[in-house]
C-alpha cells in the first residue's frame, strides 16, 4: 500500500474528474474503463491494482444494469445461469492468468493493450452496426462459450468489453 503515500491531493483530484468523465461515458456508451485504466495508471498506481479497481466499479455498474432489466422485465432469464456461471469461471481465469505476469511486463502490455481496444472501438464497423444476429447454436452452447470468452478477457483486462 506504499502508492497510497504518492496520491497527492491533486493527482486524486484529477483521478476524480476522470472518473466523473469516464461514468458520463460509461452510462452513454460503454467503455468508461478505457478512461479510468490510463489515469490510473499515470497516477503510478501498480497494474494489478488498477485492474482490479477497473472491474470492481464496472461489477457495480453491470450488477445495477442487471437489476434495472430484470425490474423492467427486459431480461431474457432463458440460460442466465449458465452464462452467469461460465462467465464466472471465465473471470476468475483470467484474472489469475493476468496475475501470473510481472509487473514491469504489466507496465508496457497495459498501454498497448489500451491503445489497441481504443483503434478497435473506433475504427470497428461491426462495433457501429447494431444488427441482430441469428446463430445456429443453442442457448446454452452460446451462453457458455460467450461467458467464458468475455469473461476471461473481463478477469484478464476489461476495458472495452460492453462494446463487444
Amino acid at each position: 500500500m506504499d502508492f497510497l503515500i504518492q496520491l497527492t491531493e491533486s493527482i486524486l483530484f484529477w483521478l476524480f474528474i476522470a472518473a466523473i468523465i469516464a461514468g458520463v461515458v460509461d452510462t452513454i456508451a460503454g467503455g468508461g474503463g478505457l478512461i479510468t485504466v490510463p489515469s490510473m495508471l499515470l497516477a503510478g498506481l501498480p497494474p494489478l491494482t488498477v485492474l482490479g479497481t477497473n472491474r470492481m466499479q464496472s461489477a457495480i455498474g453491470e450488477f445495477t444494469a442487471c437489476v434495472n432489466f430484470l425490474i423492467k422485465k427486459q431480461l431474457n432469464i432463458n440460460g442466465l445461469i449458465t452464462g452467469v456461471v461460465a462467465t464466472t469461471i471465465g473471470a476468475i481465469l483470467g484474472s489469475y492468468s493476468i496475475s501470473l505476469f510481472p509487473n514491469d511486463f504489466l507496465k508496457v502490455m497495459l498501454p498497448i493493450l489500451m491503445i489497441a481496444i481504443t483503434i478497435y472501438t473506433i475504427f470497428s464497423k461491426r462495433m457501429r452496426d447494431n444488427v441482430s444476429i441469428n446463430t445456429n447454436i443453442s442457448t446454452t452452447t452460446f451462453m457458455v462459450i460467450s461467458g467464458l470468452s468475455i469473461g476471461f478477457y473481463n478477469g484478464f483486462f476489461g476495458p472495452g468489453v460492453t462494446r463487444w
